[in-house]
């Protein structure tokens, strides 16, 4: 399945920043955590977050054998929420909290 990293180069940045926008609230995740989430062998994706840490996209601690990740920037914005957000940009607009609820 994902024994080795024969998928590895089909997974993006983005893909992996979204992994720790979505499980990641407060707390830094393993290679594992990360791993469960990705069609990417353990491996190969220590692999990916040590470039990304070196980059400057993800944050790291090493604790003995153990490391933990965690994003330092957000994942970018999909094309098409990027450009109603663009266009939007001018617009105030109040919700209030009750109508928020019934979203």
């Amino acid at each position: 399945m994902r024994a080795g990293g024969e998928f590895s180069e089909s997974i993006s940045r983005q893909e992996i920043l979204l992994v720790f926008d979505r499980l990641a609230e407060e707390e830094p995740l393993t290679t594992t955590e990360v791993a469960e989430e990705l069609p990417i062998g353990r491996r190969a994706l220590h692999d990916r977050l040590e470039k990304m840490s070196r980059d400057g996209d993800l944050g790291k601690k090493d604790f003995g054998n153990r490391v933990v990740w965690w994003a330092e920037i957000a994942p970018a914005l999909a094309p098409d929420l990027a450009e109603e957000l663009e266009a939007t940009a001018d617009e105030e607009t109040y919700v209030s909290l009750d109508e928020l609820d019934d979203v």
